[in-house]
């Protein structure tokens, strides 16, 4: 369960900006997390702004804030750290630490944890957590990179088999949480990144999804009745799909000897879709060659949004309008309202420009990010500036300015011939 993440001085953010799924009292779309201290969360959650604004950069921050974790424990002494990128656009912040924290829980647990980073090694990383039934806050860790004092704690209370000796093991390019998790084996450290890399899914926008994950399901008698059932539910006409995997021989040999040199791992598949004609006879078609582009986007979601579902995970999707009918979005989302679809809690994150979202979200369920002044990327949502519970059209107050997030356009400039 993601409670909210928080990021700065990276990309488009300066400053620190928090996506919070924390859910007021009497929330229609929330869950009771079972924590007295974050009481409930919300179901779903919707990013919004003009081109530009940084909300791709926000699900980027997080998917490379999940890389670094389960990647760092191997990193090579002086290797740089991936993907540091400082906010630019004021003198200074190139040289300071990009910092990352997310809050999540896990059986109860409610874990804090985070770290600043430059691109050559961890300033700070640290973990606190609120365990299950209490409301104190206990360290777990803590580390700090100072040029007067090094500053590392563990408590082995809630770290049983810790030594320090792990601390002199990791190097300065790397964070302590993946190499106790990975190369010590430590039990309750490792619980959290496999938390963190395997339950919250970061996708880019739908369009360029692979829908290699939903063939692999699809061989799987549970998952392709699923499958099917979601494709006839969003009403795009097909009737069932056969879908095998081509075998290595029938693929350009150049092209595979690529994949293999640069240890690429990619399944192909040959996809069938069938129709019913007009005389009521099952046809088959090449679903590559005759689907639509909407349907595609929906095949290639199928199988991570049952993934999703199923185990309670967290799904982020950047322009998920893409392709997509406002209703197949829309219908996509009551996956994760329905009580009885959604049995584990699973939550939904995504970004979009169709202000159809307007109408069907309530204000905590709506963030907008802009350019403050033209510069820094700024999260809010739309409760910040309103805070009230009444239903009129939130859509025509956007659109007339009411919460900014809106592209700021300028005169048409037309060159005279």
């Amino acid at each position: 369960m993601l409670v909210n993440f928080s990021v700065s001085n990276y990309k488009s953010f300066k400053d620190k900006q928090t996506l919070s799924l924390v859910a007021k009292k009497g929330s229609e779309h929330a869950f009771d997390t079972g924590v007295p201290v974050v009481p409930s969360l919300l179901n779903r959650v919707v990013i919004v702004g003009p081109n530009a604004s940084g909300k791709s950069n926000l699900l980027k921050a997080l998917d490379n804030m999940g890389d670094i974790i389960i990647e760092s424990h191997s990193a090579k002494i002086d290797e740089e750290i991936p993907n540091i990128h400082p906010y630019l656009l004021k003198k200074g912040l190139d040289k300071k630490p990009s910092e990352f924290e997310i809050v999540f829980i896990i059986n109860g647990n409610l874990y804090q944890y985070g770290f600043a980073t430059t691109k050559t090694e961890i300033i700070e990383e640290w973990l606190f957590v609120t365990q299950k039934g209490n409301k104190t806050v206990d360290t777990w860790f803590i580390r700090k990179e100072d040029n007067k004092k090094d500053k590392w704690e563990a408590n082995k209370k809630f770290i049983p088999d810790f030594d320090k000796s792990w601390f002199k093991e990791t190097r300065k390019n790397s964070l302590f949480l993946s190499v106790a998790a990975t190369l010590k084996n430590q039990k309750e450290l490792s619980e959290i990144v496999k938390y963190l890399s395997k339950d919250m899914r970061v996708l880019d926008s739908p369009e360029f999804l692979s829908d290699s994950y939903t063939c692999k399901q699809f061989s799987n008698d549970n998952y392709n009745k699923r499958i099917l059932n979601f494709m006839d539910s969003a009403d795009v006409g097909i009737n069932g799909m056969i879908i095998n995997k081509r075998e290595d021989k029938e693929l350009d040999p150049k092209f595979m000897k690529f994949l293999k040199e640069n240890n690429l791992n990619h399944d192909f598949f040959t996809k069938k879709s069938m129709h019913k004609s007009e005389d009521g006879k099952i046809i088959t078609l090449d679903f590559d060659n005759t689907a639509s582009d909407g349907t595609k986007v929906l095949f290639a979601l199928a199988g991570p949004l049952c993934d999703v579902l199923d185990n309670g995970k967290v799904l982020f999707i950047d322009e998920m309008n893409k392709s997509l009918h406002y209703k197949e979005l829309e219908y996509i989302e009551s996956l994760f309202t329905d009580k009885n679809i959604n049995r584990k809690n699973a939550q939904l994150v995504y970004t979009t420009h169709d202000t159809t979202v307007w109408e069907t979200h309530s204000r905590e369920e709506l963030y907008i990010i802009e350019r403050k002044n033209g510069f820094s990327s700024e999260l809010y949502s739309v409760l910040e500036k309103e805070n009230r519970n009444d239903k009129i059209s939130l859509r025509r107050r956007y659109e007339k300015g009411s919460y900014g997030g809106l592209p700021n356009i300028g005169d048409v400039y037309v060159s005279k011939k």
